[in-house]
């Protein structure tokens, strides 16, 4: 059985970053049997601060051999960002989506030592990822959720 590593730069200028976020909840409803089928042969990784083709695609490559060739599946992927100035180089897990890094709270924010996978949080509740915005937008413009090739 195949396995697909997804990812994408939440600071994608050129892409709506949403649009992959929806492309996966999609998968999941398609394939029924929830979040975990899906994560059994797919995962996606959603990369803060990280703009079009902005990073090093060499983890995700290696994760993907791992996980086909020695059954390692990836419950996070290392992120880094390498800014011009080497004394601001920041670290991050990357999680499978919908979990997100949570700061452990001590220790450096740059570190990715410092930062765990966990629910997203806002204002003490934990957030479902429910927006769907890109079915939302076609359903609005179209009159459905999803526009086939050729409409």
């Amino acid at each position: 059985r195949g396995k697909l590593i997804i990812w994408h730069g939440w600071a994608d200028q050129l892409i709506m970053p949403q649009g992959s976020v929806d492309y996966y909840d999609e998968m999941v409803t398609t394939v029924g049997g929830g979040l975990a089928k899906v994560q059994d042969f797919a995962r996606l990784f959603m990369a803060p601060g990280i703009a079009h083709c902005g990073t090093d695609t060499g983890p995700f490559f290696q994760a993907v051999v791992d996980w086909v060739e020695h059954g390692t599946v990836p419950e996070t992927l290392p992120l880094t960002t390498q800014p011009s100035d080497p004394e601001k180089t920041r670290t991050r897990p990357m999680c499978p989506h919908p979990k997100v890094a949570v700061y452990k709270g001590s220790g450096s924010t740059d570190d990715a030592a410092n930062f765990e996978c966990g629910a997203q949080v806002v204002k003490g509740k934990t957030v479902e990822d429910t927006e769907n915005a890109a079915w939302r937008a076609n359903e609005r413009v179209f009159g459905v959720p999803f526009v086939p090739s050729g409409f």
